[in-house]
């Protein structure tokens, strides 16, 4: 699976109509760069929502890209990683990070895990 997965910020942020987001969005799909979005992603903007308005415009955005379910797999990786790590080296769900704040190094890990199996956050 090649192509990249669009964070929750991302999908704010095109439910916002900002226009960086749309432009990057839009740019990838000039290049026919598969876009994704993780089940975890859109269950967070569906939270998110403050009115069943709010939810059926959150799952049309959903539904113009392609949703990657969270397999039994990786859900279990992500909790060992977690487990193991989250005092010793400050990983962290990236979602729960302070803004503007960069990742942990240990975080970085699992962008590069996720960059091996040619998916971009």
């Amino acid at each position: 699976m090649t192509g990249k997965l669009l964070d929750t910020t991302v999908l704010i942020d095109l439910s916002r109509g900002n226009v960086k987001a749309a432009d990057f969005v839009d740019a990838a799909l000039a290049d026919e760069t598969p876009l994704y979005v993780s089940v975890i992603s859109a269950m967070e903007l569906i939270v998110g929502c403050r009115d069943k308005g709010e939810i059926e415009k959150a799952k049309n955005l959903i539904a113009d890209f392609a949703l990657v379910q969270v397999s039994p797999v990786a859900s279990a990786q992500a909790y060992e990683l977690v487990l193991t790590y989250s005092k010793s080296h400050g990983l962290t769900i990236p979602d729960a990070r302070k803004p503007g704040s960069s990742p942990p190094t240990s975080s970085k890990r699992i962008v590069k895990a996720m960059a091996s199996r040619s998916l971009m956050l």
